[in-house]
Formats: C-alpha cells, sequence, structure tokens
C-alpha cells in the first residue's frame, strides 16, 4: 500500500496550484514503488525531450502509477486554500480522478465548506462520502475552550487582566465566529 498526501498551504504559495498537487503526489508515490515507474521514467524522458510538461502530461502519468499499486490512500487537505486562479484545473484534475475509477485508489478531501468547493461537491455528491465536521461535531466548541484559556488563563493572559468581564466575553466570541473551523 501507499500514501500520499498534499496539502495547500496558504502561506506558501508554491503548494496552492495544481502542478504541485500532481508532482507531490507523484514524487511520494515514487517512494514506494520498488523501482522508478515506467510512467514516471515516460514523463521524464519526454521532458528531457521537450523540456517541459503539460498539466495533462501530469494527470495522464499520475494515472498510470496509479494503476501500478494494489492499495493507493491520498489525502487532499485543506483544498480551500488553493490558490483561486488555480481552482478550475483542480477541479478537473479531482473529477478525473474520481472518473478513472480505479478500485485500489481511496481519496479523502478536506475543505471548509466554500460556495464554490460546495457546488463541485454537490454535483459529485451522490457517488461519494460526506462527512461534516463542523460544529455538529464539537469543533466550535473546542475553539471556545482554548480561546478561553488563551485570554483568561494562561501566562498570556496577563495582557487581557484590565478588560471588564463583558468584553473579554465579545472578545472570545468575536475569535470563535471568525476562526470558521480553524
Amino acid at each position: 500500500a501507499a500514501l500520499a498526501y498534499h496539502y495547500f498551504d496558504f502561506r506558501d504559495g508554491t503548494k496552492q496550484s495544481c502542478q504541485s498537487m500532481l508532482t507531490s503526489l507523484q514524487r511520494q508515490l515514487h517512494n514506494y514503488a520498488l523501482k522508478t515507474p515506467e510512467p514516471l521514467l515516460k514523463l521524464y524522458q519526454h521532458c528531457h525531450r521537450e523540456k517541459s510538461y503539460s498539466l495533462n502530461d501530469l494527470k495522464q502519468t499520475l494515472h498510470e502509477v496509479l494503476k501500478t499499486f494494489k492499495y493507493v490512500y491520498i489525502t487532499i487537505d485543506a483544498l480551500d486554500e488553493c490558490a483561486i486562479g488555480q481552482w478550475k484545473n483542480i477541479k478537473e484534475t479531482l473529477i478525473a480522478f474520481h472518473n478513472w475509477t480505479i478500485h485500489s485508489v481511496h481519496l479523502i478531501i478536506t475543505s471548509r465548506p466554500e460556495d464554490y468547493i460546495q457546488e463541485w461537491y454537490n454535483q459529485l455528491a451522490s457517488s461519494i462520502c460526506h462527512i461534516n465536521l463542523g460544529f455538529q461535531s464539537g469543533i466550535h466548541k473546542d475553539i471556545k475552550q482554548y480561546v478561553r484559556a488563551m485570554i483568561r488563563e494562561s501566562s498570556t493572559s496577563e495582557e487581557f487582566r484590565h478588560f471588564p468581564p463583558e468584553a473579554l466575553d465579545m472578545i472570545e466570541d468575536s475569535l470563535v465566529s471568525k476562526a470558521d473551523g480553524m
């Protein structure tokens, strides 16, 4: 079995593109192979001749590499943090993943429920499993407890000692409501 993971890091622009996701997954899957998969060798030879590759080349190579494994588990984390200008390519790539129907590949995607992601998800909803980890599962409560501890009980709370309790409540509520599950 192989495991590959990509995190769309909002602090790192180099990790927010479709190309970065595909190359990251390829690199990690290569580490699980006993020898370099033939599709990767072909891509390398193509790049050596052409001095470049297309997004389609990367997708097709990943498709072929995935078929060489008995089981593959892929996690795409923080989809909502991909570059907005990359969303079309990423969406098309994830739809391709879905349409490949390689039974040995298991994909999990995490994201906050942004409207454009919800719209895409709803198109695939009949054939994928959706688990909402939002306020229903207690994340809101956990964030509130953490913020309260930081403001009222930790060593950093010295800065907040001069605030009246009503102001502290307002600060907590504001931070928690803006956290959006983060």
